[in-house]
């Protein structure tokens, strides 16, 4: 139903911020709940979801200021400033993240009883660091946790990076099991090219993504992006020293995450009959804690972001189907 779809979109984008940012827990932006009905995201969709330019930063947040943030930022629901009433920056939280319902006080992280002296690892939008008058004091007091902002990247770039990875980890996919290796790497770039010219092209890799994924996964925006996310000298094409140099440094460090889960489905994110990823299956590998999300960061109120839960996509289909046109 369209309620678990939205519950396995939301899932399936807080696996890409945990796993592409490598943070400990939450994250902060509006939440609201966009349907939509082809059960198919384009990168439209997802440039209008993340429509803002504010960076994603990982900060150092002791569990007790976590959980004053939060509750701050629901005061509105439980008799506050608005007497109960909605509020576009209230932080959400993921599935082992728990709140207490009553006074909006957070009682759990990464399913474990909160410390509130333990630094928990925080992916935040910077705006929340400014809006939220708890993250602002914090920042203030200890100014050397916070990050500059040219260590961070918005919403956006994170998602399609994360994407991309998915996509090269399928391609690499040989009887019915995913694993990272130069041997796979090789056999795909000598299926790839063709040519025999030594460069993977844009249309060679569209024909191959066709081929091992399918005609519905390809498309020129898709092969484009997964090139030009290997592409080192930004020439257009793509080496094998390219390529091999990829699988050394972004696929491997991932593997054991991203392939694991196209693995477990025949689609990416299809795993468990289309059930959610859970915060436990996606973080595990990090010592991750939690995710949270609020509204008023990276998308407006009432339109959220894909990987950022503000507006919501629920859809029909998972898996490298219903992203395929994120690219």
């Amino acid at each position: 139903n369209k309620a678990d779809s939205a519950q396995h979109v939301c899932s399936r984008a807080v696996v890409a911020f945990l796993e592409a940012c490598k943070h400990d827990g939450i994250r902060f932006m509006p939440c609201s709940l966009q349907v939509y009905e082809s059960g198919e995201i384009t990168l439209g969709d997802l440039s209008e979801e993340c429509p803002f330019p504010s960076v994603n930063l990982i900060v150092p947040v002791e569990g007790a200021i976590l959980s004053q943030a939060v509750q701050y930022s629901r005061l509105p629901w439980i008799g506050g400033a608005s007497g109960g009433q909605s509020s576009g920056d209230a932080l959400h939280t993921d599935d082992l993240m728990r709140v207490d319902p009553a006074s909006c006080e957070v009682v759990e992280v990464d399913g474990k009883p909160i410390d509130p002296d333990k630094l928990y690892k925080i992916l935040i939008d910077s705006y929340q660091l400014r809006c939220n008058p708890v993250f602002e004091a914090y920042c203030t007091e200890y100014p050397n946790r916070v990050p500059p902002q040219d260590t961070g990247q918005p919403a956006l770039p994170i998602l399609v990076k994360y994407f991309c990875d998915q996509v090269w980890c399928l391609l690499l996919t040989e009887g019915g099991k995913s694993h990272v290796s130069l041997s796979a790497g090789e056999r795909l770039f000598a299926d790839a090219n063709q040519s025999g010219s030594g460069e993977l092209t844009e249309e060679e890799l569209l024909d191959v993504i066709s081929r091992r994924l399918g005609g519905r996964q390809a498309s020129k925006v898709l092969a484009k992006q997964c090139l030009s996310h290997v592409d080192a000298d930004k020439n257009g094409t793509v080496s094998w020293k390219e390529l091999c140099h990829f699988l050394k440094t972004e696929l491997r460090a991932r593997d054991s995450e991203i392939c694991r889960y196209s693995e477990q489905g025949s689609e990416v994110g299809s795993a468990h009959g289309g059930s959610a990823f859970t915060r436990s299956e996606a973080g595990s590998a990090h010592g991750g804690n939690a995710w949270l999300g609020s509204a008023a960061s990276i998308a407006s109120s009432s339109c959220a972001s894909l990987a950022s839960l503000p507006k919501e996509c629920a859809r029909q289909n998972s898996g490298l189907r219903a992203w395929r046109a994120a690219f």
